[in-house]
């Protein structure tokens, strides 16, 4: 949310302001994206889908970017 933020507002203030109105709330859609439900064996397959033309998030701030970093660090 806070890449989101700073990439869709282009100001400095964009984070500190959503970190005051959300009091510190951040997403880490990521992680739990990748993470396997603890009460099931089974794989869980999933699907990403993304719209090139989307206007309100950035590549660089979707889902998608931010499954392939979560894969990168591990």
């Amino acid at each position: 949310m806070w890449t989101l933020a700073e990439r869709k507002f282009y100001t400095s203030m964009a984070i500190p302001m959503l970190k005051y109105g959300t009091l510190g709330w951040q997403v880490q859609n990521a992680h739990n994206y990748l993470k396997r439900p603890t009460n099931s064996d089974r794989p869980c397959y999933k699907l990403i889908m993304c719209d090139k033309a989307d206007e309100m998030i950035d590549v660089y701030c979707s889902l998608m970017v931010g499954v392939a970093k979560e894969i990168c660090q591990v």
